[in-house]
C-alpha cells in the first residue's frame, strides 16, 4: 500500500515545474529565498515580490513517485524542512488503497496524499469473484475454485474435516478402494447392523485381504437310539480355498467319541488316500471346542475333500455332531 503522507512539493519528471513559495508574514520585495534537495541536485535561489518567491525548476530524473527529503531556507534563518515528491505528469498515477471493515478508499499522491474516495467497481478473475458496483466489493471464491491439483498432499488432516462433513453423498462411486483403507481402519463398531448384506459384496470380495468370511463344514453321525458305530464317515467336499481355524462336537448325551477330521486331495477321478488333520473328541462329556488346534494341519485346497470318521471307544452317545471352522 502507498503511504498518505501528505505531500507539500511536486516536481515533474519530463517537463520543468514552477513553484511559488509564499512568505507570511512579508519580509519585504528582494528577500532571497533559497530551495535545495540534495537527493537531485538541486539548489535554487529566488528572491521575493510582494511575499512570493517564484522558482522555476527543471524536470528531474527521480523514479515516479518518489518523495525526497527538501529545505527552504528564508534569508538566513533556519532553514525549514519540507518533503518533495517526484512524479511524471503525462504517465498514469498510482493510488494507495486502503481497506477497512467498513469501506475501501484511497489516496492520491498527486492530490496531496490527504485525498480519499470510493472505489466504485472491483474485477475479478476466475475462480475470484466479486459483486462489482458497491463501496464495499465482496470477494468470493467461485464454485470449484478448488480443485485436487490445488491442494498439497497431506493437507487435507482428519482434524480438518468436521464430523459428519463426509456423507455418503459426498463418495463418488468406486472413490473409495480397498487400497486407500487402512489396516483395521473398518472396526464392528463402524458398520451398522444388517451393513453388510449378500448385495454388497461384490463377486471375488472373499479374495480381498480385508473381508474375511467363515463357513462351517460338518457331519452328523445317527446311532437311532443305540450307540454312534465306529468307522462311519461322512465326505465333505472343499469348493473355496481357506484355513481352519476351530474345531467342535457335541452329542446328544455325556459321553465318549472320537471324530477324526481327514483331507484327500482328488486326482484324475479318484478321491486318493487320506491325510489326517487332527481329531476333536468328547470324554465323559456332552460338548467339547478346539480353537488351538494343536498339531493340525490346518491349510485346505480348492478342490479337497474333508471326511468326519467316527472312532476311539464309544460309549453312550447316539447322535453326534462335527464341525469345523473355515476361513478365506
Amino acid at each position: 500500500m502507498m503511504a498518505c503522507t501528505p505531500t507539500r512539493i511536486l516536481l515533474s519528471n519530463t517537463a520543468s515545474t514552477t513553484m511559488n513559495v509564499t512568505l507570511s508574514s512579508d519580509p519585504g520585495d528582494g528577500t532571497t529565498v533559497t530551495f535545495q534537495v540534495d537527493g537531485l541536485s538541486i539548489s535554487e535561489s529566488e528572491t521575493t515580490s510582494s511575499g512570493v518567491a517564484v522558482f522555476t525548476i527543471a524536470a528531474n530524473t527521480a523514479e515516479d513517485f518518489s518523495l525526497w527529503d527538501a529545505t527552504l531556507q528564508v534569508a538566513s534563518n533556519t532553514a525549514v524542512e519540507a518533503e518533495v515528491q517526484s512524479v511524471e505528469t503525462n504517465g498514469a498515477q498510482t493510488i494507495g488503497v486502503t481497506l477497512s471493515d467498513s469501506a475501501v478508499t484511497y489516496c492520491s499522491p498527486l492530490a496531496g496524499g490527504g485525498g480519499s474516495g470510493t472505489v466504485t467497481s472491483v474485477t475479478g478473475t476466475t475462480p475470484i469473484s466479486v459483486a462489482t458496483g458497491t463501496t464495499t466489493p465482496v470477494v468470493s471464491l467461485d464454485d470449484d475454485g478448488v480443485t485436487a491439483a490445488k491442494i498439497a498432499d497431506d493437507a487435507v488432516t482428519t482434524a480438518k474435516v468436521a464430523d459428519g462433513a463426509v456423507t455418503n453423498g459426498k463418495i463418488a462411486d468406486l472413490t473409495i478402494q480397498h487400497g486407500k483403507i487402512a489396516d483395521g481402519a473398518i472396526t464392528t463398531a463402524k458398520i451398522a447392523a444388517d451393513g453388510v448384506t449378500t448385495a454388497k459384496i461384490a463377486a471375488g470380495a472373499a479374495t480381498d485381504p480385508k473381508v474375511t468370511i467363515r463357513e462351517d463344514l460338518g457331519a452328523t453321525f445317527d446311532g437311532q437310539g443305540s450307540a454312534v458305530e465306529t468307522a462311519k464317515s461322512v465326505l465333505v467336499p472343499i469348493e473355496r480355498a481357506g484355513t481352519i481355524s476351530a474345531a467342535s462336537i457335541v452329542g446328544d448325551a455325556s459321553g465318549s467319541i472320537t471324530i477324526t477330521v481327514n483331507r484327500y486331495t482328488p486326482s484324475a477321478g479318484s478321491i486318493g488316500s487320506p491325510t489326517s488333520l487332527g481329531t476333536v473328541a468328547l470324554s465323559s462329556v456332552q460338548v467339547a471346542r478346539d480353537t488351538t488346534l494343536s498339531g493340525w494341519t490346518t491349510s485346505l485346497s480348492e478342490g479337497d475333500i474333508l471326511e468326519f470318521l467316527t472312532g476311539g471307544t464309544i460309549a453312550t452317545v447316539t447322535r453326534v455332531t462335527a464341525k469345523v471352522k473355515v476361513e478365506r
